[in-house]
This record gives structure tokens, C-alpha cells and sequence, in this order.
């Protein structure tokens, strides 16, 4: 889009709402407030993209996933307005698909929330009273909204048996694209550090002048020396000097690898200590008491997850009016070391 056309667009959507404008009737349409101008409309510069395989190839990434996805071990109950909670849970809190176990169906769903921003379950099937019973989740990319509806391998799906959860964000892959593959980029100079651990090498010639296949064979025999189970021994003759150049880079890999694991934390929305990773001076604000490590993970990491689940599935589409759905924090304890187990 050009730029004058953006402006455009933008200064429209600015103007305030006129009560003889059509409301929209579909609730997948576009709900940002406004259009964005990037790099990439001005220049034509494509924004960076990461992709899921990307985040978890990071530790610290896959650790955050880890993290967050322990709130599907979490127990969801029915709530009822004025009576407390309810005597029996429906399925579609605790096993929402009968073809796996409900952790693993909330774990993915964690997952989208995470990565995506957004995840998809469709109804299967219903109660008598047109509640849902069972849904299964699906993969983000098999899902599309086109034109204000929803396709699932570009077949058309009803609003009424589509349930989205919306997320906290739109998604790390998203916004936090630089940083995964920053620290993809870190664990390739850690793998190419582990195949050689000594910096850059010259195989400095001191007799006669080589010709290229005779520099090139010279290369080749001592890569293959170097990459045997002795390859910390060599020999060089008379007329070769071995010359070693800079420094090692184990401390400096170490460095941005722990840089990498506070910003994970913080583009995951994680307490730092949760993902082992110290903060500027030192700090990481961490607990000696589990409990109370539990508790910081609850309210300042997790919460925004779990709330997105629990406001999602207390909607009327998914419970009757007056019921709604809420995790057990009083059993959190019981779920285990949710800082330093992964989800099933």
C-alpha cells in the first residue's frame, strides 16, 4: 500500500463512528484500530520471520514454551453464580477432545496462545441443549479467515462451531522474530565452535609458492585430521607454519546466550529466574521458597495465559449463562514444580 493511501486509510479509520454505518457481523473481521505503515510499505523491505522450528531450536525459547505450557496442568472447574463451584465439570473442561488427554489438547492450545496469539478449537459435538461436549483443536495452519469466515483446510466452518482464543499478544513469532533468530544464529556459532574450537586458522606456507589444487589438498588433509577423534594433534613440516588468529568465542556465545534467555522471558511475559536467566546486576528475583516461585510464576508469568483460557470458555457459546470457568489455583501446589518440570 502507498504511503499517501495508508495516510488515507488511517485518517478515516480516525474519524469518529457515525451511528448510520453498518456494525460488523462477523467476529473474525480485523480488529486492530489501525493500518500500520512498515519498512516494507516505504521501501519495500520485508519485515524478519521466524518460525516455530526457529523459536524451539533456542533453549531458552523452548524452555518459555515449556513454562507456559504448564498452565494446561492447572484444573479448570464450572463455576455457578451464587453457589460456588460446581459439583460435576463438564467434558469440554477436562477432555475437551475424547481422542487424547486433556492436557495434551490445553498444552497445544498453550502453545498457539504462545507462538500465535491466537488458537482454534472446532466443535465436534453437542449436548441436547446445543452446548458443546467435545472440540477438537486445531493447528493454526490449517485455519484462514477469508473475507469474515473461517476456513479449516480452506473448507468454510460455522461461526457457531469455531471457538477462538485470543492471547495476550499477537504472538512471538510476530513480534519477537529478531530475537529468536538472533539466538538461532548464536546456537549455529555454537555448534560451528563445538567442530572447532580453535579460532580461525592459517596454515602459513614458508618454502615454495603452492598452486590451488596443491592449497586446496593441503586444506582438505588437515580439516579431516582436525576432525578426527585426535584431531587435537597435528604436524606441520619445515615449510608450514601454523598460525592461529583471535580469540575463543566459547565466553562470548555463553554471554549472548544468557542475553537471549532474559529476552525470551521477557517477550514470553516469564519471570527472568524462570528461564535461569540472570537480569542486569544480578538480580533475578527469585524465591529460596518454592511456593513462593510458584506464586510469582502464577501472577506475573502464566496468568495472562490461563486468564485467556478461562475468559474464552466462560463465554455462553461454550457454558450456559451464569456458569463460567476458573483454574484451581488452590491445587497449583499439587501440579507440581511447574519452574522446573515440562508439561506432559
Amino acid at each position: 500500500m502507498g504511503l499517501r493511501r495508508a495516510v488515507r486509510v488511517n485518517a478515516a479509520r480516525l474519524d469518529p463512528p457515525r451511528l448510520d454505518r453498518p456494525r460488523v457481523a462477523s467476529p473474525w473481521s480485523d480488529r486492530s484500530a489501525l493500518e500500520s505503515v512498515t519498512w516494507g510499505d516505504l521501501f519495500g523491505v520485508a519485515p524478519p520471520w521466524a518460525s516455530r522450528a526457529d523459536a524451539m531450536g533456542v533453549p531458552a525459547f523452548a524452555k518459555a514454551r515449556h513454562i507456559v505450557c504448564t498452565g494446561a496442568r492447572l484444573p479448570l472447574r464450572e463455576i455457578v453464580a451464587g453457589s460456588g463451584v460446581a459439583p460435576s465439570t463438564p467434558r469440554i473442561l477436562t477432555q475437551p477432545d475424547p481422542r487424547e488427554p486433556g492436557v495434551v489438547t490445553f498444552t497445544w492450545t498453550y502453545d498457539d496462545l504462545l507462538f500465535h496469539g491466537v488458537a482454534w478449537w472446532r466443535v465436534v459435538e453437542r449436548f441436547a441443549d446445543g452446548f458443546p461436549r467435545f472440540a477438537e483443536r486445531l493447528d493454526p495452519s490449517r485455519v484462514a479467515v477469508t473475507e469474515d469466515r473461517v476456513t479449516v483446510d480452506s473448507v468454510p466452518v460455522a461461526d457457531a462451531d469455531v471457538i477462538r482464543f485470543d492471547g495476550p499478544h499477537e504472538g512471538i513469532l510476530t513480534f519477537g522474530a529478531r530475537t529468536i533468530l538472533n539466538g538461532a544464529r548464536i546456537e549455529s556459532a555454537a555448534a560451528r565452535l563445538a567442530d572447532n574450537p580453535v579460532p580461525f586458522v592459517e596454515l602459513h606456507n614458508q618454502g615454495a609458492d603452492l598452486d590451488d589444487a596443491e592449497i586446496d589438498a593441503l586444506v582438505a588433509a588437515f580439516m579431516r585430521t582436525r576432525a578426527t577423534a585426535n584431531g587435537a594433534i597435528g604436524y606441520t613440516n619445515a615449510a608450514t607454519d601454523l598460525r592461529v588468529h583471535g580469540a575463543p568465542a566459547a565466553e562470548l556465545i555463553a554471554s549472548e546466550r544468557r542475553a537471549v534467555a532474559v529476552d525470551a522471558a521477557r517477550l514470553a511475559g516469564l519471570p527472568a529466574a524462570s528461564l535461569d536467566a540472570p537480569v542486569e546486576g544480578g538480580s533475578t528475583l527469585s524465591y529460596d521458597n518454592p511456593e513462593s516461585r510458584l506464586r510469582e510464576l502464577l501472577d506475573f508469568g502464566l496468568s495472562a495465559y490461563t486468564a485467556a483460557v478461562e475468559g474464552r470458555l466462560s463465554m455462553d457459546d461454550v457454558l450456559p449463562r451464569g456458569r463460567t470457568a476458573a483454574y484451581d489455583l488452590t491445587a497449583a501446589g499439587q501440579v507440581g514444580a511447574l519452574v522446573t518440570e515440562d508439561p506432559a
